[in-house]
């Protein structure tokens, strides 16, 4: 994805979409958000809307002047921003420990990166993903219902070698690192 305003490329899906998945239970966002302090920030792009309160989340975002005049794209969403509990304590230890984060308003492209948009990226730029320098990723098995380890999947091939992507499917087997590069 890019933003049409900057003609910065992004992959923020996943982060609006983790975003609005943590807020979960309205009391204890809007506590949180009470609490909060705005010190560590996190995403990108303002959006130049006023600054309001939703019952999930304490929005945080104050436009500037400079942001009042952009062109905004049809295809592209505006995600609230706000200070959420992100995390768990009862999950597996990656997940811990719960946290507060304070995310600011974006515009997200309304479809997922798809393979065919991340080949013609990575075509022109002869990027690596992780998973293909380091040989494996992790893949969901659906019967057990957990993580196994695959060698070579990645892009091209997220279940393992012997599989394969349509180009209109969503892109799987990116990383954070690798959205970040893609976005740059």
């Amino acid at each position: 994805m890019h933003c049409r305003g900057c003609g910065h490329r992004g992959s923020g899906r996943a982060a609006g979409a983790q975003a609005i998945d943590a807020l979960g239970d309205s009391s204890s966002a809007s506590a949180a958000a009470e609490a909060a302090s705005a010190d560590n920030p996190i995403g990108c792009h303002p959006a130049s809307e006023p600054v309001a309160r939703t019952a999930s989340a304490e929005v945080i975002s104050v436009p500037r002047a400079s942001d009042a005049v952009k062109a905004l794209p049809d295809d592209m969403q505006l995600i609230h921003g706000g200070r959420f509990m992100m995390g768990t304590d009862d999950g597996l230890p990656v997940e811990a420990p719960v946290r507060q984060v304070v995310l600011k308003s974006f515009w997200i492209d309304l479809h997922e990166v798809t393979v065919a948009q991340f080949e013609e990226f990575v075509r022109a730029t002869a990027f690596k993903t992780e998973a293909e320098r380091i040989g494996w990723s992790g893949v969901f098995d659906v019967q057990e219902s957990s993580w196994t380890k695959v060698d070579e999947a990645d892009w091209r091939h997220p279940e393992g070698p012997s599989s394969s992507s349509s180009p209109d499917e969503p892109v799987t087997q990116v990383s954070w690192n690798d959205a970040v590069a893609y976005a740059a």
